[in-house]
This record gives C-alpha cells, structure tokens and sequence, in this order.
C-alpha cells in the first residue's frame, strides 16, 4: 500500500514496511466436492440445511450471496440447484402463487 502511496505522490518519505519479509502464501489451491464428498456432507448435515447446502453446492454460490438473492416477486425458481439431484424445482415468488 505504501508503495502505491508513493507512486501516486500521496506518501513523501521511506515505506516503513520495506523490510518486512512477506509469508508465503499458497492460495491457489482449488477443491471442488466430488459426489461421495457431497453425499457425506448431506449425511452429516441437519435435515432443515440440505436444500440450502444442495442450492450452494450446485450453484456454486457462498451464503452471503445466497442470503442476498432478491427472490421476491420475480419469480425465481431454483431449477438449476435440484434438477441435479431428481428432484422437481420448487417455485419461490410469485411464481408459487
């Protein structure tokens, strides 16, 4: 940050973090669940989660996302989430009226 302070002339002086050694890091590790994963996590999980762990698992959506989906009076329906799993979409909004 420092040194994009001074590059953009908003910090006059040395960077006082210059000799700080950086940790390394090992972000680019990528793990998706494959279908035995799935299956246990569903296990596992308390039954009033497994449709909203289903959704998020097949939409690959986080929870924050999800809480913040607008499915008031558009309609949405979450074919995507349960077609996977044989299961008939359910209908969210004005749609299920």
């Amino acid at each position: 940050m420092f040194n994009m302070a001074e590059r953009w002339g908003m910090h006059r002086g040395t960077n006082p973090v210059r000799l700080v050694k950086f940790l390394p890091e090992n972000n680019l590790q990528f793990r998706t669940l494959n279908e035995a994963d799935e299956q246990r996590l569903l296990e596992a999980s308390p039954p009033y989660l497994r449709e909203l762990l289903l959704f998020a698992v097949n939409t690959g959506l986080r929870c924050g996302d999800i809480f913040d989906l607008d499915v008031g009076g558009g309609g949405f329906r979450a074919k995507a989430a349960f077609d996977h799993h044989g299961q008939d979409p359910p209908q969210i909004g004005s749609a299920a009226q």
